[in-house]
Formats: structure tokens, C-alpha cells, sequence
């Protein structure tokens, strides 16, 4: 899961009056930051480390010119690491536009803007950083609060607690993302292909095996990117087995077997 958002603190010494960095964050587009010359700096600063994966941008006259820039993170404000280089708006929009990099943990973003293609006028009228929430643990059980929360209605229940009463316990449902409270009737596997690719396998247990239920005619895998209520979507679906390739160029994806894979 992505949220967006923006900063506990914006600078950016030098801007034009009124154009300053409170209109980045009002959802107008008739408003805008604008500083001229090369290498002005807005400074995006948080005040404990967050983790971000891009950032996106409306620029002023979007939609007529291109702004170049560049965008790079710290932790302590002194140490910065780019992760956008030589970047370019697209100059035919004035809407946000996109730029993404790898997700890094940081408390400041520093976005550099060198002009645009008729001037060295560094003009933004809206601005959104896309966030990856952590997902908090307090009572640090290794499990993520809001996992135990959606699946247990709270944090009490101990690591080693078998509420399904079927040998999986609450940590090990979590790690093989499994619902902690209903007992498993289809048995799952997941193997390492030639080629890199992980494959789930998931096949419905013989009728005369426990916790069987003939009346459960599919076997169904939900996948989730944050655990919430709701977030919850079917990927996969048959009536005796099925397998499904797992993506390993996505942040932490949370998968769980339902409708027709329980009792």
C-alpha cells in the first residue's frame, strides 16, 4: 500500500512573494512556489524518518514549457543520496506529474530545480509525496499490529497460540499468511523455479483428510498490500488446485487462501 501526502516543514529560501512554499500542499493549481535561478533547493523535512518511493509534481505553465531538476533524500541532512537525476517535466500537462525511485527511508527531501526551457524561473503550483506506511508492531510479537487487529480484533494473543486448533500457530500463520482462526482444508507449497520465478501451489486436501468440507467446491488465494479491512482482493481462483506465480519487484505483498480454502 502507497499513501501520499506531504511534509511537517517545507523551505525554500529565496522564493518569489507571495509565491511561497505553503501553496505546494493547498490542492489549487492556481497557485504555485516559484524561485528563480539554478540550483534552488525546496527542502521537504519530516520529523521522524519516513519511507518514500516518489514524488510528484504540477508545474507552472505545464503545460507550455519543461522544468528540469533533480531530487535527493537524507536522514541526518548533512549525507544525501540522488535518486533522481537529470529530471525532466514532461511539458505538456498541468496536472501532477510522476517521478519514482526506489523507496529510501529519510527524514528530508531536497528538490533541486534548474529552470525550465525559456527560463531560470523554478515554478511548482501543487506537490504530493508518495509515502510506503511501516507497518507497527508496539507489542513487538514479530507480527504487525494490524494484522493481529484485522484477524484477532487485538494485540493480546501470544506468538505460540493455536486458535484454529490445527498445529498453526499465530506467528506461523502470519508467516505463511494464513487466517490464525480457521482451520486449513487445502494444503499449500511454494517452490523456486529454473528460471528465479517463486510459484504458489495450493491443492484441496483428499476428502478424508480433517477439517475437509465437500461443500467448499473452490480453492481461492486474496492478496492484500496492506492488511486493512477492505484491502483485501481475489488474484487466484479454481475447483481443485491451482498455482500462482509470486511477484518479486513489488514492496511486501500479503497473500491468504479464503472462500472455498476453509473450513
Amino acid at each position: 500500500m502507497v499513501s501520499g501526502g506531504s511534509a511537517d516543514t517545507v523551505s525554500a529560501p529565496g522564493f518569489q512573494e507571495p509565491n511561497g512554499p505553503e501553496n505546494l500542499f493547498d490542492g489549487n493549481l492556481d497557485t504555485r512556489l516559484s524561485i528563480e535561478g539554478m540550483g534552488q533547493e525546496i527542502i521537504f523535512s519530516w520529523d521522524s524518518p519516513v519511507k518514500v518511493r516518489a514524488l510528484q509534481l504540477a508545474f507552472y505553465f505545464g503545460d507550455e514549457r519543461t522544468a528540469n531538476f533533480y531530487i535527493d533524500l537524507s536522514l541526518d541532512g548533512d549525507n544525501w543520496t540522488r535518486v533522481v537525476t537529470d529530471g525532466v517535466s514532461s511539458g505538456d500537462t498541468l496536472n501532477l506529474q510522476r517521478f519514482p525511485f526506489s523507496e529510501n527511508e529519510c527524514r528530508y527531501l531536497r528538490l533541486t530545480g534548474n529552470g525550465n526551457s525559456v527560463s531560470l524561473w523554478n515554478s511548482y503550483t501543487e506537490a504530493l509525496v508518495e509515502f510506503t506506511p511501516q507497518l507497527v508492531d508496539e507489542d513487538e510479537d514479530g507480527i504487525p499490529d494490524i494484522w493481529e487487529l484485522n484477524f484477532l480484533g487485538s494485540t493480546r494473543h501470544a506468538q505460540g497460540d493455536d486458535l484454529s486448533h490445527d498445529g498453526v500457530s499465530i506467528v506461523d500463520a502470519f508467516s505463511l499468511a494464513l487466517d490464525p482462526v480457521r482451520t486449513i482444508s487445502s494444503q499449500f507449497w511454494i517452490s523456486r523455479e529454473a528460471d528465479g520465478r517463486f510459484l504458489l501451489h495450493v491443492d484441496r486436501l483428499p476428502s478424508d483428510s480433517p477439517g475437509y468440507d465437500a461443500s467448499l467446491p473452490t480453492v481461492s488465494i486474496e492478496r492484500s498490500y496492506s492488511l486493512k479491512p477492505g484491502s483485501w482482493e481475489s488474484v487466484a481462483t479454481g475447483d481443485k488446485s491451482l498455482t500462482l506465480i509470486l511477484p518479486t519487484n513489488q514492496p511486501r505483498v500479503f497473500y491468504r487462501l479464503a472462500n472455498g480454502a476453509f473450513e
